[in-house]
């Protein structure tokens, strides 16, 4: 399913236009990523946790060299479904 055929969906179940659900997908989609890049959490009961984690600084090998490259530390967002979500994808 990609972002189209999402608001389709919300349309047709909820009654409401195509322009308002794509505001309705936008608004949640935007929200869960502005939080999680603050670095909060956002816990959506039954479907799981969307968090920021990090990655430290690392000595890494260029493959085709074999030489040491210097690998930054950085932040990635992670998913980590509930019992619940995980249940239903069996």
């Amino acid at each position: 399913m990609n972002t189209k055929e999402l608001v389709n969906k919300v349309a047709t179940e909820h009654h409401v236009t195509q322009v308002a659900a794509k505001n309705i997908v936008d608004t949640v989609f935007g929200t869960i990523t502005k939080e999680v890049s603050k670095g909060h959490d956002v816990r959506v009961s039954g479907f799981g946790i969307f968090e920021r984690r990090a990655r430290k600084a690392r000595v890494g090998r260029n493959p085709q060299t074999g030489e040491s490259v210097q690998v930054p530390a950085k932040k990635y967002p992670k998913f980590r479904p509930a019992s619940e979500f995980r249940g239903a994808v069996k």
